[in-house]
Parts: C-alpha cells; sequence; structure tokens
C-alpha cells in the first residue's frame, strides 16, 4: 500500500496556470540515466510497517513522445530485498496528464522553498484527501515530488540528480546600441562521413564488464593529417593499468574511406532513437542503435557530436552479459 501510495503521488505533479509557457518543460525525463531516491518515513496512521524504506527512480530511456522509466523500493540500507524486482512505467509529455497536470481533486498550498537532498526547491504546494496530505512538487522539475506530508508518513527527496544541461545557455544580450544579432542559420548536414573525432587529439576511456570480468579500455588518437588518423587502443586492468602481456594496438583511420567502418553505423544495427544520455564522463547526445552479435541482443549509445565514439553499450537483457560505458572524454 505503501508504494502504491508513492507511486500515485509522484503521478500528482502539476504545471500551474502561471507556468502556461513552461508546458513543454519535461526536463527531468529528458536525460536517460537521471535518478532520483524518495526517502520513506512511515507515519502512525500507515499500515503497522515502522520501517523506513527508499523508492528509488531512474530515467531508462527517452523517446520523441515519452520517457521510460523504472522505480525499486530499497530497504532502510538501501540495499535491494530479495525477491524486489523493478518496476518499469511510462511518463507521455503531454501537459495535461500526470505528472504535469494538478493532482484531482486538490486544492493550492501556494508556493514555497522546499530544502531537500542538499538543494532547494521552489514548489508548488497542493493538499488532498481525507485526512489531508500535502504534496510540494519542484516548479523548476515539474513531476518532480520533493516532499510529502500525510498521516500515513512523510516522504521527502534525499538524492537528485541535477544537471547544468538542464537548461539552455542564456542568450547574449546585445550591447547598448547595438541590434539584436540574427538567428544562425541551422548547419548544413555535412557530406560523407563525419571524422570530428579523429581530427583533434581526443582521448577517452572506457569501463568494461563482461560476466564477472571488469577492465577499462583507452583510445587516444595519438597522430592525425589530411588523409587521416592513427589511432592507439590500450587494453587496462581493473586498476587501470597497462594489461599484463597485452601491447597497445595502433590502427589508421582514413579520412578519404567513403565507407568509413570507424564511424559509420554498426553493420545490421537498427535505429531506436535520439537521446541525451548521461554517463560518468558526462552528458551526450547519442544515436542509440539495437543489433545481435552472436546472436545477444546489443545496445549502442554512440555519440552524435562524434561519430565512433561509443558512450554505452549493454550486451544482453539489460546489459546481464555485459556492460561498456564511457568514463572519461578529453575534448
Amino acid at each position: 500500500m505503501r508504494t502504491a501510495l508513492c507511486i500515485v503521488l509522484l503521478l500528482a505533479g502539476t504545471l500551474s496556470a502561471q507556468d502556461k509557457k513552461d508546458e513543454t518543460s519535461f526536463r527531468l525525463y529528458q536525460v536517460a540515466g537521471r535518478t532520483w531516491t524518495i526517502k520513506q518515513i512511515p507515519g502512525a496512521g500507515g499500515d503497522g510497517n515502522l520501517e523506513i524504506n527508499y523508492m528509488h527512480h531512474e530515467v531508462l530511456a527517452v523517446y520523441p513522445d515519452y520517457a521510460l522509466c523504472a522505480s525499486i523500493r530499497f530497504d532502510k540500507f538501501k540495499k535491494i530485498p530479495k525477491g524486489v524486482e523493478p518496476s518499469e512505467y511510462r511518463v507521455y509529455f503531454k501537459a495535461d496528464l500526470p505528472p504535469f497536470k494538478q493532482p484531482e481533486g486538490s486544492k493550492s498550498l501556494g508556493v514555497s522553498t522546499v530544502k531537500a537532498a542538499g538543494q532547494s526547491f521552489e514548489c508548488e504546494g497542493w493538499q488532498s484527501g481525507t485526512p489531508p496530505s500535502n504534496t510540494y512538487v519542484s516548479k523548476r522539475y515539474p513531476g518532480l515530488v520533493v516532499r510529502v506530508e500525510a498521516s500515513f508518513g512523510n516522504d521527502e527527496l534525499s538524492e537528485f540528480d541535477a544537471y547544468a544541461e538542464d537548461d539552455p545557455p542564456p542568450a547574449k544580450k546585445p550591447k547598448k546600441g547595438e541590434k539584436e544579432p540574427a538567428k544562425p542559420e541551422p548547419d548544413a548536414p555535412a557530406e560523407g562521413p563525419n571524422f570530428a573525432l579523429f581530427k583533434a587529439k581526443h582521448s577517452w576511456l572506457l569501463s568494461e564488464r563482461i560476466g564477472s570480468v571488469e577492465g577499462f579500455r583507452r583510445f587516444e588518437v595519438v597522430k592525425f593529417d589530411a588523409d587521416g588518423a592513427d589511432l592507439k587502443q590500450t587494453e587496462l586492468d581493473a586498476n587501470r593499468k597497462p594489461l599484463k602481456g597485452a601491447k597497445s594496438e595502433i590502427s589508421r583511420i582514413d579520412f578519404k574511406d567513403p565507407a568509413a567502418p570507424a564511424v559509420a553505423a554498426p553493420l545490421g544495427a537498427r535505429t531506436t532513437r535520439v537521446e541525451k544520455r548521461k554517463v560518468a564522463a558526462g552528458i551526450f547526445e547519442c544515436t542509440v542503435y539495437e543489433l545481435k552479435i552472436d546472436g545477444k541482443e546489443v545496445q549502442l549509445w554512440i555519440s552524435v557530436k562524434y561519430p565512433g565514439l561509443v558512450v554505452r553499450k549493454l550486451v544482453g537483457t539489460r546489459g546481464k552479459d555485459g556492460i561498456s560505458e564511457l568514463i572519461e572524454f578529453k575534448d
């Protein structure tokens, strides 16, 4: 019952009348990999279970019309109890649907500042139910429940991923006497393969797990010219030291190759979406591909800006057979 109430409250966010201009602000769900956790503190009016729990949420994938999310219950030690599995749910990007609409039968408590998860949130408050419960929903992140005060107990946001990229950079204001600059024309699509990744001395590091074996792989553009680039690849152990007995490999990237396998879409892959993805190295706009390799389902996140840069890779269902993730990128 407690978990069900938490899900209902999660879907009780709103965009208030004064925020009509921000109806399309679904920023909470626009970055795959964003997570947040809500601490649940039972009260006297609950079901008698006084154990503290946590509800952990994650944005799994972002499609043009909706985000696929998952929630899972943690115990008081923030561990997953035995037998507990994540529940997936969809959030559609429509302002007249939960979690963006006003909760049914609620009345406004106005706007207030709520401190939680080490941050201050400007929240819209709503009161509903008998006995009444108060729900405070972030105005900057519509749909994010920051606090709930109810007879069955209190919920409070305890962890939240906020990113600088959540807001577009401010527009540059013209100086006094200057005209406002004209909006730049969109760039024309590049002709032929895009070798931007290899036309500078970029380096990047991937973490890798295959089964129970963990390690790292470093890539470095060691040299480039008008015709191509030399890419150095080094296998590292779990301590990020060169693998004993293994030698670095150097491969040539030919800028004049029209097929350009280093930057082309994977052979036989199907494009599923383009999304912003959070990994340890930062937030990257990615094209997401699905394909089969040796009979196993594989998902690949490839940077839009730098074709050929693998941002994330899952082998098998939810990466059970292998995971790779970009943990460092030097631009």
